[in-house]
């Protein structure tokens, strides 16, 4: 979605969107890559709720958690061309952290609200558990960035009080 788009919707300007047929597919498929995502990692998952930053407009839902870990670590369930019939795109090699730039960000935004629940570790990372059109089953390691956590809760800031508040 574009900046606009979000804009509109937070500021109630157009209905909040429905999910699409593959968003759809992404949520009944979600637990089956949760449970890949466990055996790749030998460890059990533990189901997160929706978080709210204490800002009071940051909120993230990680679909689960690996807190037994070392260290722990957020995971996330996705799928990526399966409907359309072509090959996924911007996903790299399974094990590295070359994900597309919207996963990448997605993730970030998971560890910066996550950094300020007191009842939650410091997370190092994200496990993206992925499947993928014409590849299959893939684990993605996405190392923890600070510069890039940072650098996503200023722009969240500046879209928040630039465009939505206003």
């Amino acid at each position: 979605r574009t900046q606009v788009d979000v804009w509109a919707e937070l500021t109630g300007r157009v209905p909040a969107r429905t999910l699409g047929p593959a968003a759809k597919l992404g949520s009944y498929l979600e637990i089956g890559l949760l449970h890949y995502a466990a055996d790749q990692l030998g460890t059990t998952l533990t189901p997160d709720a929706m978080r709210e930053h204490p800002n009071g407009w940051m909120i993230a839902n990680a679909d689960a958690l690996a807190l037994d870990a070392a260290p722990p670590l957020v995971v996330e369930a996705k799928s990526s061309g399966v409907l359309s019939g072509r090959a996924a795109e911007g996903w790299g090699e399974p094990g590295s952290a070359e994900v597309p730039s919207y996963v990448l960000v997605q993730t970030h935004h998971q560890l910066a609200v996550r950094d300020t629940q007191e009842d939650l570790p410091r997370f190092e990372g994200v496990i993206v558990s992925a499947i993928l059109g014409g590849r299959g089953l893939a684990l993605y390691r996405v190392p923890r960035s600070d510069e890039l956590v940072e650098a996503i809760t200023e722009a969240e800031a500046r879209f928040w009080h630039d465009y939505v508040l206003p």
